[in-house]
């Protein structure tokens, strides 16, 4: 099978992600959500099983033999060759349910088990993160780069560890180890926006662990198409450690 993403399909899935997002907008406003528990005290709405049923049915379309793997109602293959989307309808839903305008849709498109595409839809800021795979990153279609930092002691570290992941205490440990040598730490509750952050500029590392693959695939590849440095791991939902090319090595060593 051939790699038929043209430019005018992506015009397409973007279009698709930004209407999700204003359906998302409007029910943020109206307050209009119904809150759910999943396991591990984690929440999810019925805003983000709409809007994840409303990505699919549009995004199927685009190429009508294609695989979905998404947080609330498709985990197909990730091993299938052909079309896998990957989808986080919301991610930063804590911050959806609490009023925090924090939160994005995250969509992520492979072939043949390389991602191609990833787009990070803000609804309330209104900003669309953008890269295709060996075609750089845009931020509402104007290209964006990293942080020029250059010391780890004038670095803002996006930070995110899940709670309920198995090495949390260790991580928590290692944090106090690596906080005094940094300016500032954020814990946004979004890790698809800390990677769009980190790509253009934001923020100068992140630090996240505990993930799935619908909440950085998009974000990953976004960063690395800016310019920026991750540490390659077998599975980044272990721990997803990247930064500008200035600060990469130190801040390696720090996290280890």
């Amino acid at each position: 099978m051939k790699n038929n993403l043209t430019n005018e399909k992506i015009i397409q899935i973007e279009k698709i992600i930004i209407d999700a997002g204003k359906r998302i907008k409007k029910s943020y406003m109206d307050r209009d959500m119904k809150i759910h528990t999943k396991s591990n005290n984690e929440y999810f709405t019925n805003i983000d099983v709409d809007t994840e049923i409303f990505l699919i049915s549009r995004l199927k379309k685009i190429f009508i033999e294609s695989n979905f793997i998404s947080e609330e109602t498709s985990k197909e293959n990730l091993d299938s060759a052909g079309y896998t989307w990957i989808i986080d309808p919301i991610d930063g839903t804590n911050n959806f349910i609490r009023m925090n305008p924090h939160f994005c849709i995250s969509v992520s498109l492979k072939f043949n088990r390389k991602t191609i595409l990833g787009i990070i839809h803000d609804p309330i800021k209104n900003e669309t993160f953008k890269a295709v795979r060996n075609k750089g990153s845009f931020l509402n279609n104007e290209k964006i780069f990293p942080s020029e930092t250059k010391e780890l002691k004038n670095a803002i570290v996006s930070l995110g560890l899940v709670k309920s992941q198995p090495k949390i205490m260790a991580r928590v440990k290692k944090y106090h180890k690596i906080y005094p040598y940094l300016k500032s730490l954020r814990n946004s509750g979004s890790a698809a926006l800390d990677l769009a952050y980190l790509a253009c500029g934001r923020v100068d590392a992140c630090w996240l662990s505990g993930l799935n693959i619908w909440d950085y695939d998009a974000g990953i590849l976004i960063a690395l198409e800016s310019g920026i440095k991750i540490k390659k791991n077998k599975n980044y939902s272990d721990l997803i450690t990247g930064s500008n090319k200035y600060i990469y090595k130190e801040f390696l060593r720090l996290t280890g």
